[in-house]
């Protein structure tokens, strides 16, 4: 009896442990995916990061409507900074297969693109802001027994007003 406590006791440490933290590779895909250029590498390791952002990692200054000014935005914002952005959700769908997710084609293993706008009325492309959940971050929610697919967020958030943080 002792002896089966302690195999399942270990068996959900690693388990738990195996959710929580295996990050750097997920579903086979290291945290750079299966980019080719040096360029490219560093965005998808920014992408595919995981950990949460602290008190003082966000950029106070960053909101959707200065987002969606229109200007060159390579310098405008810093991308190890967080922001908090408020918006109106106009929709909700799975992301693209993409390089950062190894080309993953099941929904699950992509990005769920969080469409946001500052007015409900006015939905034009130009004044849309998409966040991302990738499936790493979706993980770990799971994790905590909380369902961020692309088909709950889409029932849960769209046509609601919400408040992003990363």
């Amino acid at each position: 009896m002792y002896k089966n406590k302690l195999i399942l006791s270990s068996l959900l440490i690693i388990l738990f442990s195996a959710v929580i933290f295996p990050q750097e590779i997920y579903n086979g895909c290291g945290m750079e995916g299966k980019a080719k250029s040096e360029r490219v590498k560093l965005l998808n390791g920014l992408k595919n990061r995981y950990n949460f952002p602290g008190k003082n990692d966000f950029d106070k200054s960053v909101g959707l409507k200065a987002v969606l000014q229109p200007g060159d935005d390579e310098n405008r914002w810093n991308e190890h900074k967080a922001a908090e952005i408020t918006g109106y959700v106009y929709n909700v769908k799975p992301g693209c297969v993409e390089s950062c997710n190894c080309y993953a084609k099941d929904k699950l293993f992509r990005d769920t693109h969080i469409e946001l706008v500052l007015d409900p009325n006015i939905s034009r492309e130009n004044k849309r802001m998409i966040v991302e959940v990738t499936p790493r971050l979706r993980a770990i929610m799971k994790s905590k027994g909380i369902d961020w697919t692309t088909k709950s967020l889409r029932k849960s958030i769209l046509g609601r007003w919400i408040k992003v943080q990363g």
